[in-house]
């Protein structure tokens, strides 16, 4: 049977570098939109808020701003995974152009 690339090497063919741009475009946005919300919540204490009809503790302010930082550090990884699956096909590409 023949390969649906063409014959081309998982590096040659533009599924690796494409989702590469899907991830870039990912973790780009996630970077973009809590780091706002991160500098937002340290400003203010990690005071707890009780809600008084039952009587327990609610989400704290601090637990809402370490989930923010802990995803904005899966942001900054599915960042660098990204850039890191398309630097190749780009790092080629320059080259060829480089060459002409």
């Amino acid at each position: 049977m023949g390969r649906f690339d063409g014959g081309r090497s998982l590096s040659e063919s533009h599924t690796v570098p494409l989702t590469g741009a899907v991830l870039v475009v990912l973790g780009s946005l996630i970077v973009v939109f809590d780091y706002p919300q991160i500098e937002y919540l340290g400003g203010f204490g990690a005071g707890v808020q009780t809600d008084a009809a039952a009587g327990h503790a609610d989400v704290t302010q601090g637990d809402v701003h370490a989930r923010l930082v802990t995803e904005f550090a899966i942001g900054i990884a599915v960042l660098a995974a990204g850039t890191a699956m398309c630097a190749p096909k780009a790092a080629s590409s320059l080259r060829r152009r480089l060459r002409q």
